[in-house]
């Protein structure tokens, strides 16, 4: 914190005006290649007179024997297939201070130590022709390792998006995503599966829990899918931490709404992941319960080392975090540190949210 005692945040002074990113019509875009039958194609040639003094391309001979186009380099079509490839007749739309009048493009603060995840020059394209949308605009943001970060923004910002391409759920179009040092890019189904599995830890709204299974069986589901022994004392610790030693041998439906997020939490903190990705941690849970869950996410950074980064809309849950990024259409547009539920709110009002 700066001097003085108060909180620091940085962010654009003026909100960035609302709007979609479309890609022109008549072009494709391809994002995960020729199994998803994605290709790039330019619109049709432009019809024309010729030069002056050109001389014209002689016509083929006949129309059943059209003249050879000439081959690709070999191995260039497979390449060219594969590459996520934004194709247009509009340009991407440009990084916030291309337009002299415009707001000045933001960037987030260095990370102050170790990295635990980040995503760099980041697009998400969604559809294609006049129903492209960008979801995520070139943005770059690094989490730190050991930190809680809440990432905020309207409906439609983008902040959902990026935490799925984080997880490693959702694919970029163009740009890297790097969780500790694996580039989610380029790694196989199988690997990033196994990342999924053994580094990431999730935290959803609606539990996910076995409802077959009891509280400690889907804590330990994860590590006995794997094949693994738990390690007894850091499961000790995470259920002591939780405080749902009581509620181990319970199935969900003897738990009320706040003691199956706990067990949710217990899953995603039994593998001692990298990173745990919240989405809406506390969407469906009253105050009180919801409040409890935080404070329990914000102590497992603080006592137990672990990294945390949730997308939600609610302030007060944005308050229990030690940092927060702002998104407007695809974009970082400001940051704050050491956030409370009040500047939250206020800097949420100036974005739209």
């Amino acid at each position: 914190m700066p001097a003085g005692g108060s909180p620091e945040w940085r962010g654009v002074g003026d909100p960035l005006p609302r709007r979609r990113r479309r890609v022109e019509a008549g072009t494709a875009v391809s994002a995960f290649g020729p199994a998803a039958g994605g290709i790039a194609e330019a619109g049709p040639p432009v019809v024309g007179r010729a030069d002056p003094g050109s001389s014209p391309e002689p016509e083929p001979e006949s129309e059943s024997e059209p003249a050879p186009a000439t081959p690709a380099p070999k191995g260039e079509a497979e390449k060219t297939a594969w590459s996520p490839i934004v194709s247009s007749n509009w340009p991407p739309p440009p990084p916030d201070g291309g337009d002299p009048d415009g707001p000045v493009a933001f960037v987030p603060a260095a990370v102050n130590g170790e990295v635990a995840a980040q995503v760099v020059d980041a697009v998400k394209i969604y559809g294609y022709g006049e129903t492209a949308v960008y979801a995520l605009a070139g943005i770059s943001v690094s989490f730190g390792k050991g930190r809680y970060t809440a990432i905020m923004g309207p409906s439609g910002s983008g902040k959902s998006t990026l935490m799925h391409c984080l997880a490693g759920l959702d694919r970029l179009t163009q740009g890297k995503v790097i969780v500790g040092s694996a580039d989610l890019s380029s790694l196989t189904d199988k690997e990033l599966t196994k990342l999924r599995r053994d580094s990431v830890g999730f935290i959803f709204q609606q539990y996910n829990l076995i409802p077959t299974l009891t509280a400690i069986e889907n804590i330990t589901l994860p590590i006995d899918l794997a094949g693994a022994r738990p390690d007894g004392e850091w499961l000790n610790s995470v259920v002591d931490t939780l405080r749902i030693r009581d509620r181990l041998n319970h199935k969900p439906d003897e738990l009320s709404g706040g003691q199956q997020q706990r067990v949710a939490v217990a899953r995603a903190l039994a593998t001692r992941p990298q990173i745990i990705f919240a989405d809406e941690p506390t969407g469906n849970l009253d105050t009180r319960a919801g409040a409890e869950v935080l404070h329990i996410m914000q102590d497992s950074v603080r006592d137990l080392g672990q990294t945390v980064v949730m997308v939600t809309h609610d302030p007060v849950a944005a308050g229990y975090a030690d940092r927060a990024i702002f998104l407007v259409d695809g974009k970082v547009v400001a940051e704050m540190f050491d956030p409370t539920a009040e500047r939250v709110l206020d800097q949420m009002k100036t974005l739209g949210g």
